[in-house]
């Protein structure tokens, strides 16, 4: 799913509930994380939220998994990549904590990951901690020895997260 059809599936919802604003939670893993944390810049209707293994900072991911296609025949115009580096940014939820409101976020990485690099999730969690406003609202969770694969823990925590109000 696109993040673009969440709007209309939120749409969906409120015509079939006849509720003006009904509550919505959203989570993804791997690049459905990449999605859920993109939906969070553009959607405040959304209440809850949870990354598994994807990342917010999607213009340092870009960079990570473009440094070696740039070692050979890069596809990219130096004016295209500007123009798609711009547009990620406005997407990137690291360059938009603000977007999050005081919206409840759960994020969970294997420090193992060798796919969805954890270092970047880490610094995100980081980030959100260090911001005053969003204090009280992350629930961070990451697993020693795991890699690019939800574990138990994981689902549980997550399941968790969303039953608690």
């Amino acid at each position: 799913m696109t993040s673009q059809r969440l709007a209309v599936i939120y749409d969906w919802i409120k015509e079939k509930t006849g509720k003006d604003e009904p509550t919505l939670y959203v989570g993804g893993t791997s690049m459905g994380g990449i999605i859920t944390a993109m939906s969070l810049t553009q959607y405040p209707f959304i209440k809850k939220a949870a990354m598994l293994m994807g990342s917010a900072k999607l213009v340092d991911f870009y960079h990570y998994i473009t440094a070696e296609l740039k070692k050979g025949d890069f596809p990219l115009s130096e004016t295209e990549e500007q123009q798609l580096l711009r547009h990620l940014a406005t997407r990137d939820l690291s360059q938009n904590i603000a977007a999050l409101g005081h919206r409840d976020l759960f994020i969970w990485h294997g420090q193992a990951d060798d796919y969805v690099p954890f270092h970047l999730t880490d610094q995100f969690a980081q980030e959100l901690n260090d911001h005053t406003d969003y204090k009280g609202h992350l629930t961070y969770v990451k697993e020693p020895n795991q890699g690019h694969r939800v574990s138990r823990l994981a689902r549980e925590a997550c399941c968790q997260f969303f039953t608690q109000s």
